[in-house]
């Protein structure tokens, strides 16, 4: 017994010992340099090293078995070998290096990870480039969720905007490679001022909810990244030639000398666009450029972009009577230029609004030591224009024109914006085998010059405004600064994340404004916006993830210089909880996401006048967004393939006051509004697509053809105009649907060329998708016979509405050829 015993143990203590082993190496550069902090792990399991000062490392008690051995280095491209484990085994390990964020651009600190507990979505290169047409930036992204789009022109093209979750688009943070740009006093984006932008984008990212924290104004419901800094190692050269309805069209051409020197690459790009418009009168005329250099090294990387563009668009900013919009002949109508009577019907034909826009990025990206990474930014936009106007029966003296003979006037006036906007951004990262932290900032500035001239007065008798007289001028500075800190820890399958920033605004304004207010004023403000979020991964397809974080907002431009010290509003605050589940599979992919936006002082309009008489947003401070969004995309085969949206949701302001002008008796009415749907909230989005790849053939240099056929629609819900849920003042649900018939090729000497035509609103619907309203009560006139915007509410009550109608049924076609 006591042999058995003994053989027993010595037979385990021999099998014992040749199934567990050792794993050693060094890790060096190609110099034969140690490398210290080099990770080092057996893919798929739990063994992992981090090498030491020389460069060593050692895992021990590793069962014999097969296995991939993986070593990452910052600045170094990654090692990978297949090995079998059955005794102790060396490496010696030499690590390749590579030009330092060659494989992509080594993102700031505002762009969600994969394990950020945030719902985001993204496009890669080649979805944008199959959905950049003719359109502006929000029409490339309309088919995401919870997204609705407009056009003031009616066609995608000029003036447009992009709301998220029903959020408008002054409080949907846009940064370029982590560079604000909103405009910092009005927070708007302004898309027609960098056209064709997505031409030169590599990767856009949305964030929806507050998401994790950006530079420049407040993400206060959304956040849109895009990404310009991929670099191209290969020379280039595509040109591209798209035309559709209304005389609509585009030209560009793009190209790059690829890596030169293995040091130095060279892109560029120029953009002509031009429309007549789906509006009467809407032309467009847009040109831009892009053009970007970099200068790489193994550890360090130098880069500079300079693009830019001008835009002359006439102006649609009126909208449509609200009783046009289903009459096939005044559809169109745009009463811009139209402010008397003989106007009317010769609109004047330079009410354009012009303007040109620069800017300069310079980037240096570093590897440091301890596997430590330095990003910083400096950047510069330069912006200046004007709007134009004809204005009729005008009083001089609010122009300061004081002529006895002559009271009122026509005339035509310019109302200029001359701005400088610059700063730096930075932010040092770590990333461990089982920790990230982001630790950054920026500081930034901004100089705005506002001011009017009167360029010309009619039935003066021989009275002339002096060439430099100015009607109003005003100059505005406004300092922004902001820090933050975030980590993200992996704890078997949990992840934490934590992120806190601290925002400092200062705002200065001086001089006159256009509503003949005198400013003299410095505000501060100073925001702490924390963020804390989980993430866990039942394995490597699915997640689930929640997440609580909180921002405030500044008011804007107007709630400012429009107001008397004592009335601006306080800033804005919300509390945003987030939670989803998202699985995939190499066909199947799927997100469920539930959100609640709690505001707190949430600024809406209520038509209450300010102290220049115009209507003034007012803090209201119990409101909230809560809603499901659910992705759905399957491909069925290399053939067919289909994605669906849908986003339901509840949009609320528990009471505000409504104020109605008396146009008999002067003042404002008071009306109290309970449980009232936020304005432009549409309770439902969805949309979907099908794709099928008639031909699909490609060999394994790429080279090949693809043909496809997509069907896709869009479907919004009942969204009102004000926050009263008025029906009078509401836009009707709306679909549409969208055919696009593509062909892409390569060939010996094509790359990815493509060759597609899309009908846009094939079914012709007849639907709005922005629009106005002003709401006053007469008992002694009624203005319906004369104006075509007024309808009639009940008795006394009328709305003043105005609509932006989408074009019916049109098509685009485009050719772009790669070399």
């Amino acid at each position: 017994m006591r042999k058995i015993l003994f053989v027993s143990i010595l037979l385990f203590s021999f099998f014992e010992g040749i199934t567990q082993n050792k794993i050693s190496g060094i890790v060096t550069d190609q110099d034969m340099n140690p490398l210290h902090f080099a990770s080092v792990f057996l893919d798929g399991t739990d063994y992992m090293a981090v090498t030491d000062e020389k460069g060593q490392f050692l895992m021990e008690n590793v069962p014999t078995d097969e296995y991939l051995i993986k070593v990452t280095f910052l600045g170094f491209k990654d090692y990978e070998e297949i090995f079998f484990l059955d005794k102790d085994k060396s490496f010696i390990i030499e690590l390749e290096g590579q030009a330092f964020g060659l494989d992509q651009i080594q993102i700031n600190g505002t762009w969600a990870k994969e394990k950020f507990p945030f719902a985001f979505t993204g496009m890669d290169k080649e979805q944008l480039t199959n959905h950049n047409r003719l359109e502006d930036v929000p029409y490339v992204l309309q088919y995401t969720p919870s997204v609705v789009v407009s056009s003031d022109a009616g066609t995608g093209v000029g003036y447009t905007g992009i709301r998220v979750r029903g959020v408008d688009p002054t409080r949907v943070n846009v940064n370029i490679n982590g560079i604000p740009y909103n405009d910092p006093e009005s927070q708007s984006v302004y898309w027609v001022n960098i056209p064709d932008i997505m031409a030169s984008t590599n990767d856009i990212q949305i964030q929806r909810g507050i998401g994790t924290s950006m530079h420049g104004t407040g993400s206060f419901g959304a956040s849109i990244n895009l990404n310009t800094k991929k670099v191209n190692l290969d020379p280039h050269l595509a040109v591209n030639s798209s035309f559709g309805s209304f005389n609509t069209y585009k030209l560009s051409a793009e190209g790059g000398v690829g890596l030169i020197n293995d040091k130095f690459t060279l892109d560029g790009r120029y953009s002509l666009i031009r429309t007549d418009g789906y509006v009467d009168r809407a032309k467009a005329s847009l040109t831009s450029y892009f053009f970007t250099g970099s200068k790489l090294s193994n550890k360090q990387t130098f880069r500079i972009n300079v693009f830019g563009g001008q835009e002359i668009t006439y102006q649609a900013w009126y909208g449509l009577p609200i009783q046009y919009h289903l009459k096939d002949t005044l559809r169109t109508f745009n009463s811009a230029g139209t402010d008397n009577d003989f106007s009317i019907m010769h609109p004047y034909d330079n009410e354009v609004d012009n303007y040109k826009q620069n800017h300069i990025q310079l980037f240096w990206e570093k590897a440091l030591k301890n596997k430590i990474n330095l990003n910083l930014a400096a950047f510069y936009t330069r912006g200046i224009g004007f709007y134009e106007q004809f204005k009729a029966n005008q009083k001089l003296a609010d122009y300061g024109l004081n002529w006895q003979s002559t009271e009122r006037a026509d005339l035509i006036r310019r109302k200029w914006l001359d701005n400088y906007f610059f700063g730096i951004n930075y932010d040092f990262s770590q990333t461990n085998l089982n920790s990230q932290w982001i630790f950054g900032g920026s500081v930034n500035d901004y100089y705005g010059k506002h001011f009017g001239q009167v360029d010309s007065v009619y039935n003066n008798q021989g009275f002339k405004v002096p060439g430099d007289y100015l009607y109003y001028d005003n100059f505005a500075n406004k300092l922004g600064a902001d820090t933050y800190f975030k980590y993200l820890r992996k704890l078997g399958k949990f992840t934490a994340f934590g992120d806190i920033q601290y925002r400092l605004i200062r705002y200065e304004l001086n001089g006159l404004t256009d509503k003949n207010l005198l400013l003299d004023d410095v505000y501060w403000h100073h925001f702490i916006n924390p963020k804390l979020g989980f993430n866990y991964d039942f394995n490597d397809q699915s997640r689930l993830y929640t997440s609580i974080a909180f921002t405030s907002n500044e008011p804007g431009r107007k709630d400012y210089t429009e107001n008397e010290l004592e009335n601006i509003p306080d800033p804005e605050k919300m509390l945003n909880v987030e939670a989803g589940y998202t699985f995939h599979t190499s066909q199947f992919r799927t997100a469920v996401g539930l959100y609640f936006m709690r505001y707190y002082d949430h600024l809406i309009l209520t038509g209450k006048l300010n102290d220049v008489g115009d209507y003034s947003r007012i803090n209201v401070p119990d409101s909230y967004r809560a809603g499901m969004e659910l992705e759905l995309a399957y491909s069925f085969s290399k053939y067919v393939e289909t994605g669906f949206g849908l986003t339901l949701s509840r949009n609320k302001i528990s009471r505000f006051v409504e104020y109605i002008d008396d146009w008999d008796l002067g003042g404002q009415i008071e009306v109290i509004h309970d449980d009232t749907d936020i304005s432009f909230s549409p309770g439902v989005i969805a949309g979907g697509e099908v794709r099928w790849h008639l031909i699909n053939k490609y060999d394994e240099m790429q080279k090949g053809q693809q043909l496809s056929l997509a069907v896709s629609g869009k479907y919004v819900g009942k969204q009102y105009l004000d926050n009263t849920m008025n029906d009078q003042a509401s836009l009707d649900p709306y679909f549409f649907a969208d055919v696009n018939l593509s062909y892409h090729f390569s060939k010996a000497w094509l790359a990815n060329s493509i060759l597609d035509v899309q009908i846009n609103n094939l079914i012709n619907s007849k639907y709005v998708s922005n629009g106005w309203v002003y709401r006053y009560k007469s008992e002694t006139y009624d203005p319906v016979p004369y104006d075509p915007y007024t309808v009639n509410d009940q008795t006394a009550y009328y709305n003043m509405i105005g609509v932006f109608p989408q074009a019916l049924r049109s098509f685009t076609m485009r050719l772009r050829l790669s070399f």
